[in-house]
């Protein structure tokens, strides 16, 4: 199933258009923790995006850019979310993005494997107790060197890997496979994926 992820770096969308173009699902940033401050911040266009995803009919599902240094701050950015979501139903997960800071340095870049793993770990937990579907968003380099995979290995895997096939050897339920992607009703580049589902 194709997808897009989007956040207020897409500007305004036109959400019919990208229906229009064939993509069934978004997934949606709902906000970030700053990299520097540590403040819980909103998307500027969190709540507009969800509104027109759903009216045009696509399934959505959300993503929180994480900078937590300890599992409280891991269960305290999960509750944020939830709170964020009252009023909104999901088909897609609940996604914690672990991602580097591009060109900056962020609180996590110093963590342990394990005290990283642990806080995505626990917010993933924090998210599918209450109900949700939870994911982690991660690339090969934090697969193989970043992550304790055996630890979550119950939470599937939104795998970003821009080759022309995935390379890595470990299961994933998405795949982001070009963040230069073009979809009618978006401007300018955005990331593009897709939904692994058994027939």
């Amino acid at each position: 199933m194709p997808g897009v992820d989007v956040s207020y770096y897409q500007g305004d969308i036109d959400w019919k258009l990208v229906a229009d173009s064939g993509i069934e699902f978004a997934m949606i940033r709902v906000g970030y923790r700053g990299y520097g401050s540590g403040k819980l911040v909103e998307d500027a266009k969190f709540h507009k995006n969800m509104q027109g995803a759903i009216a045009a009919g696509l399934d959505v599902g959300v993503y929180f850019f994480t900078q937590a240094v300890n599992e409280a701050e891991a269960k305290a950015e999960a509750e944020y979310v939830m709170k964020q979501l009252q009023g909104y139903n999901l088909q897609m997960p609940i996604a914690c993005d672990v991602e580097d800071i591009d060109d900056g340095v962020g609180r996590m870049d110093n963590l342990s494997v394990s005290q990283r793993s642990r806080n995505a770990a626990v917010f993933c937990q924090t998210i599918k107790d209450a109900g949700y579907d939870a994911m982690i968003y991660c690339n090969m380099y934090y697969e193989a060197y970043k992550l304790d995979l055996e630890l979550l290995s119950v939470f599937p895997i939104w795998y970003a890997d821009y080759n022309r096939y995935p390379q890595t050897p470990y299961h994933f339920a998405v795949w982001q496979y070009t963040s230069s992607g073009r979809v009618d009703g978006i401007d300018g580049n955005v990331d593009l994926n897709i939904q692994m589902i058994a027939r």
